[in-house]
């Protein structure tokens, strides 16, 4: 097996490790690179027909009776007077109306949602560019941690991986039934072919199911799992009874103070409909790996493979409705802030490293 020289915590989407033979084949040809974040406005045929069509759309009476309670309800809440609405154009005058509303950096569409039969207002916010992949080894960090007196740092990591979880960070269980998957064609077709590189591949996937499906991987991801994400407590006990200073401590405070905001990455990845476009996720752009190997190698062709169709930015959607109880605006840097938290630890492993170099307190009990 290659050995693994590139140690990365975060890197740019679309750089790969390394150049391979037999490279595997996309599930669809890849396009030129985007970043996603689409102006509503323009691809929504809705929202382009109010523009493009003055005359009253087809089924005017029930569009209108959909999207009027709706609007009457945004206005209301945030004191503001609705516009006339009585003529040919109302639903235009609405549509524009709510764009001034929301004002710049906020994409409007009309959405139909054909399970309940009926039309809404969305909006949705972009929160900022994303192109960079956030990951943590897991390995490389737990051998800086070991032996009895760094057992309490090393529960603490634990902890933190935990966390990372509880917002929707995948750990490698996530995703190495796509890396089996993407391994085995290639290792199928390499033996097809008798291409030399088959015999390689089969012994890397042998050994990759020993390590994952039964072996250390499998037993470190299930002392992560009986873990809590991380509390108030465990901040308490770290400044009591562990180093403030040790990089792990830092790590889980700061982490901490994420979680404090009680958001999930998912919740960046909403779409207003249920669209079918292939592409990368905001939280598919953040990772926990047990190590620099080849599951870690596999899986970050594949993530650069689907990035090729797009990027997904972060980005939050509302949907306008009669009944709505707030008209929330969409100030978050929840994206950009733990996007910053992978970008500043991600040499992390090395700030260990140098602590125990200087001679850092182990452990205070």
């Amino acid at each position: 097996m290659q050995e693994i020289i590139n140690q990365r915590s975060t890197q740019q989407i679309g750089k790969g490790a390394r150049k391979r033979v037999a490279r595997p084949k996309p599930v669809r040809k890849p396009g030129r690179k985007t970043k996603d974040t689409p102006a509503i406005i323009s691809d929504g045929l809705f929202a382009l027909k109010l523009k493009v069509i003055p005359n009253p759309l087809p089924n005017f009476e029930k569009t209108f009776n959909d999207l009027h309670p709706a609007y009457l309800r945004f206005c209301n809440l945030i004191n503001v007077e609705p516009k006339d609405c009585t003529d040919q154009y109302a639903i235009l005058n609405m549509f524009d109306h709510l764009e001034q509303l929301l004002g710049q950096g906020r994409l409007l569409d009309i959405y139909d949602d054909e399970q309940e039969d009926k039309l809404f207002f969305v909006y949705l916010t972009p929160l900022g560019d994303s192109g960079s992949y956030g990951t943590i080894f897991y390995e490389p960090i737990a051998n800086c941690l070991s032996g009895e007196k760094n057992k309490p740092y090393l529960t603490l990591f634990h902890k933190a991986l935990r966390s990372l979880k509880s917002i929707c960070v995948n750990d490698w269980n996530d995703f190495k039934d796509i890396v089996y998957d993407w391994m085995e064609e290639r290792t199928e077709d390499a033996e097809y072919a008798e291409e030399p590189v088959g015999e390689d591949l089969r012994t890397c996937l042998d050994y990759m199911q020993d390590i994952y499906m039964n072996g250390q991987a499998c037993e470190v991801l299930k002392m992560i799992n009986a873990e809590e994400p991380l509390k108030e407590r465990d901040v308490n006990f770290e400044n009591n009874n562990l180093d403030p200073d040790h990089p792990i401590c830092k790590y889980a405070s700061e982490l901490y103070t994420l979680l404090k905001n009680e958001k999930s990455l998912q919740h960046y990845a909403e779409e207003p409909d249920d669209r079918t476009e292939y592409y990368l996720t905001f939280p598919e752009q953040f990772a926990i790996y047990y190590d620099l190997d080849e599951m870690f190698l596999e899986h970050e062709e594949y993530i650069n493979t689907l990035a090729q169709e797009g990027i997904q930015a972060p980005r939050l959607v509302t949907k306008i409705t009669a009944d709505m109880e707030t008209a929330p605006m969409h100030d978050d840097s929840f994206p950009a802030e733990i996007i910053w938290f992978f970008e500043k630890h991600s040499d992390l492993k090395t700030k260990i490293e140098d602590y125990i170099k200087k001679g850092g307190e182990q452990c205070k009990m």
